[in-house]
């Protein structure tokens, strides 16, 4: 089985359940002795059975304004036009 990782989505939970399932300590999931990195070429010629886990667009949006723009605000985000407490459309606005 082969597992496309996507930044920000689930990588280290899906990393960890693979290496419980095979008896190994969760924890090691940045171990690269127990992971095999590999690229797609590499991984359509073995036959292995393929997958990645991908947020919607407008939900992974929500999230990160939730975070970014409430609780999680730092001043630094203003460089991007980023402000404390925008609405989700000025947001999306701003990072479109």
């Amino acid at each position: 089985m082969a597992f496309f990782g996507i930044c920000k989505n689930a990588n280290t939970s899906i990393k960890a359940a693979f290496l419980q399932s095979m008896g190994m300590t969760p924890g090691r999931v940045h171990d690269p002795a127990l992971l095999h990195y590999a690229g797609a070429e590499e991984i359509a010629a073995s036959g292995l059975w393929s997958f990645a886990i991908c947020w919607h667009p407008v939900t992974r949006a929500f999230s990160c304004w939730k975070n970014k723009c409430g609780d999680g605000w730092n001043p630094r985000l203003a460089r991007w036009g980023l402000c404390q407490g925008m609405t989700f459309n000025d947001f999306c606005l701003a990072i479109a």
